[in-house]
């Protein structure tokens, strides 16, 4: 939980940056990385980094859905 509660600090900047796609669809390849990596998991201790890495990956979806449908709002009222 505290890797999700931190990774939005990292993800939002760069979204910012390089762009929401950009950001949207790295979160998404760190996301099916770190599934495909839990598929073949062995043992507790990589089970646990990788879904770490997962919670890493997810925790930028509802940030940039919500930064998107404030976009379209700000546009349409506007």
């Amino acid at each position: 939980m505290a890797v999700q509660g931190i990774a939005p600090l990292v993800w939002m900047p760069l979204g910012d940056y390089f762009g929401r796609r950009f950001a949207l669809i790295a979160t998404l390849a760190v996301f099916v990385g770190a599934n495909a990596g839990l598929l073949f998991s062995k043992s507790f201790i990589s089970l646990m980094l990788l879904r770490a890495l997962q919670a890493f990956g997810s925790a930028n979806f509802p940030m940039i859905g919500e930064a998107t449908l404030l976009l379209m709002a700000n546009f349409i009222l506007n």
